[in-house]
């Protein structure tokens, strides 16, 4: 079964406009299913508010107690369908301390697994200074972070198509909202963070490298200049997407930059119900391959969300084996230029680490190409499914995180692995046999 991260409904006993599928969850669940849905994580990025354009922030949205009063109807919503929802904790980044730790309480509740905040708030997007507070308390709960357009978009004042606003003008506040959160230093003084772009990440993909000239001899009265920072285009691959634009060109664009381990499946609805099909079809079709698609399907959330396996039924995993049989992960990367050295480097500490792992059979390391520079890292383990649960761990996806950064683009094959013989000799990496007697 697949897993939504992305997905809206309005809580019993709470006024408020939206075409109907947002008040009818048993229909909504119903749908889903059907398509091989079976969990969603909903949330509301108005805070209880409207998400009409023009309709602007309610009152309540800037007001923490009404902000909890409409979290927990949410959570109410989840409980009535545990084995189906899950929720978000809606919040304002910059609405101060009472703000934050009404949201902080609730995550301690089982029915909430993430926060939602808007790209930007009242025309300041989410990279201000005045999100410090914010961003301390997501690294610190570890939450997963929805980042979300508001009801009014930074533009949409000279755009008067309500179609425009909600296709073109919301993917692009998205898209500069977290723009500003990677080259304001965010992601770097919170390595913790962990954010899911809505709009399927708008246009990020294709920006890196003009993220890089925006903040080029850049220089800071606090701290390093540019020069001495990692660059946007790197730290950009830290940051999840979903995938509810129904694009191929943007989910291939968002698996090579992002990698799979960073797309999940989101689909905004409801309210967008007629969009459902369609992405389905998208992540079933052969823009993915069979690992990806378990990773984008379902692996993925279970991993950043702390899901139990069971929300969810098993994806296949294409031709590599029953439990019980040992199996070969072959992953190629291909690392920006000049990395080399330290790409070697990190893969090590990977493999130390790695290795003390009892399911681990061994590892390897080989460059296939310098221009482009391409390597492939090859891993034996005792079966399929302890591979799976190495890569969805969290332990794996903080000591990984260094070669992820280096990378630009990675795509990975499982195989079954028919026999293996032992060496008769040790040869060191410059020919020397080290057998000894």
């Amino acid at each position: 079964m697949i897993i939504d991260v992305h997905g809206h409904l309005a809580p019993y006993g709470e006024a408020g406009g939206g075409p109907p599928s947002l008040r009818d969850p048993e229909a909504a669940i119903a749908a889903k299913r059907e398509l091989g849905i079976g969990l969603t994580v909903i949330g509301s990025p108005a805070g209880g508010g409207s998400m009409e354009p023009g309709t602007g922030r309610s009152a309540g949205a800037r007001d923490a107690g009404r902000v909890r009063a409409h979290n927990e109807l949410m959570g109410d919503l989840a409980g009535r369908f545990p084995d189906s929802l899950r929720a978000y904790a809606y919040l304002d980044p910059f609405g101060g301390p009472a703000m934050l730790e009404q949201a902080a309480e609730l995550l301690k509740d089982a029915r909430f697994v993430g926060l939602m905040v808007n790209s930007s708030v009242d025309g300041e997007y989410l990279g201000s200074p005045r999100a410090e507070e914010f961003f301390a308390l997501a690294e610190e709960t570890g939450a997963p972070v929805l980042v979300h357009p508001p009801a009014d978009p930074v533009g949409m004042g000279g755009v008067r198509d309500r179609g425009l606003v909600e296709h073109l003008v919301r993917p692009c506040d998205v898209t500069v909202g977290v723009g500003t959160v990677v080259t304001g230093g965010w992601l770097e003084r919170h390595p913790g963070l962990r954010l899911i772009a809505a709009a399927g990440g708008g246009s990020l993909a294709l920006l890196g490298r003009k993220l890089d000239l925006a903040v080029a001899g850049r220089g800071r009265a606090d701290g390093p200049g540019a020069e001495d920072r990692t660059p946007p285009s790197v730290l950009l691959r830290r940051v999840h997407v979903e995938t509810s634009c129904p694009s191929a060109h943007q989910l291939a664009a968002n698996l090579s930059v992002f990698g799979a381990g960073n797309v999940l499946f989101g689909s905004d609805a409801p309210p967008v119900m007629d969009g459902l099909r369609p992405l389905v079809d998208l992540v079933s079709g052969p823009v993915l391959t069979e690992r990806e698609r378990a990773l984008v399907c379902s692996g993925n959330a279970r991993r950043l969300f702390g899901l139990h396996p069971g929300a969810d039924a098993p994806t296949g995993t294409g031709p590599a084996a029953g439990p019980g049989r040992a199996v070969r992960a072959e992953l190629t990367m291909t690392v920006r230029p000049g990395c080399g050295a330290e790409f070697e480097r990190a893969w090590a500490a990977v493999a130390r680490w790695t290795a003390d792992l009892p399911e681990c059979l061994g590892q390897a390391l080989c460059r296939v190409s310098t221009e482009p520079l391409v390597y492939v890292i090859t891993s034996d383990w005792t079966s399929e499914p302890a591979f799976r649960a190495f890569e969805g761990s969290a332990q794996q996806d903080r000591v990984t995180a260094p070669l992820r950064g280096l990378r630009e683009s990675a795509r990975q094959e499982i195989r079954p692995l028919v026999g293996t013989a032992p060496a008769r000799h040790t040869v060191a990496r410059d020919g020397t046999d080290v057998s000894g007697g």
